[in-house]
């Protein structure tokens, strides 16, 4: 336990950890805030209400204050957030003098300050409103530093592009889903979408429910789809799945009968509007120009309008499916 000593007319407001040290921020009229004598004094108080950043150095069993330093004018100062990175403190506050020296403003400003390892001031920026008083409650750090996506609102980190064959990834259709297939008025089979299923595999257990009366096969226009056909002289009927669970609507194949009885090419069903959303983004986007950067502006569009038609699929009542 470490006591600050008198903060008087003041409070703390914040502190951080880092690297074995914790730093306490806050507020005081006490010119001599030195944990009895055990900080040393970085920068000197300023006169009324100063904001302060007192380093305590952690060292498990104990703890010891190293130095206090603070940030003052002849106006009342407060420090009310602090940060620690790289061996620097960083800290926020409000003031209603001029840390850097200069005119005095005229209403309340917000600042940010620097200190090095030793509490020594490194730079201030005072910032001032256009609507009135300002004040700097917090802040936070970026190791990283800043960049273009900062500007752009975007979050850093790697993209993966996986591409799955998986119905259950690339479609509305979940794992349980079904429908079932009757062949010439009689047998039915019910053919139910399995977790690990892919186009492929749908389509060989579709096969084998068909018995050599129709057939089921995998195109892939516009997305991997499934195409389905009586061969001559038979009638596959399509059968939807129950309420909430039907696969026909995530994979695009309408309910019906497939007639191919009368001598016309074989009647078939082919998918009217897959379920399938892929966002179409290349891989290789670049915004190091203008040019690259207006054709990843298109492509990002396009693929909001997909993420939307995803979840109108997805969402919607199975009847209306």
């Amino acid at each position: 336990e470490v006591s600050l000593g008198a903060i008087g007319e003041g409070q703390v407001s914040s502190l951080a950890v880092a690297d074995g040290a914790v730093y306490v921020a806050g507020a005081t009229d006490n010119a001599d805030l030195t944990a009895g004598g055990a900080a040393s004094i970085v920068a000197a108080h300023g006169g009324g209400s100063d904001g302060f950043v007192m380093k305590i150095a952690d060292v498990g069993p104990a703890a010891s204050a190293s130095y206090i330093s603070y940030v003052g004018s002849a106006g009342n100062d407060s420090t009310t957030g602090v940060a620690a990175s790289g061996g620097f403190v960083y800290i926020s506050g409000s003031t209603n003098g001029a840390l850097n020296g200069g005119d005095t403003p005229s209403q309340t400003n917000g600042y940010i300050a620097k200190l090095d390892s030793d509490g020594a001031r490194v730079w201030t920026h005072q910032y001032e409103s256009t609507q009135g008083a300002a004040s700097t409650r917090a802040l936070a750090i970026d190791s990283q530093g800043g960049s273009v996506l900062d500007t752009l609102g975007l979050p850093r980190g790697t993209i993966k592009f996986d591409e799955t064959r998986l119905i259950t990834a690339g479609s509305s259709v979940r794992a349980g889903d079904h429908f079932t297939i009757k062949i010439n008025d009689g047998s039915a089979y019910k053919v139910t979408v399995k977790a690990n299923d892919t186009m492929r595999s749908l389509v060989t257990r579709i096969n084998l429910a068909l018995i050599l009366k129709g057939e089921a096969t995998q195109i892939r226009t516009g997305g991997d789809g499934i195409r389905i056909g009586a061969r001559d002289g038979n009638v596959i009927e399509l059968i939807r799945g129950s309420a909430g669970f039907d696969a026909l609507a995530g994979l695009g194949l309408e309910p019906g009968k497939l007639d191919n009885t009368k001598g016309k090419v074989s009647a078939s069903a082919t998918p009217k509007d897959v379920n399938v959303f892929a966002l179409g983004l290349n891989v290789g986007a670049s915004i190091s120009d203008q040019t690259s950067a207006q054709t990843l502006s298109r492509q990002l569009a396009a693929a909001l309008e997909a993420v939307k038609s995803a979840y109108k699929a997805v969402s919607a009542p199975a009847a209306a499916r």
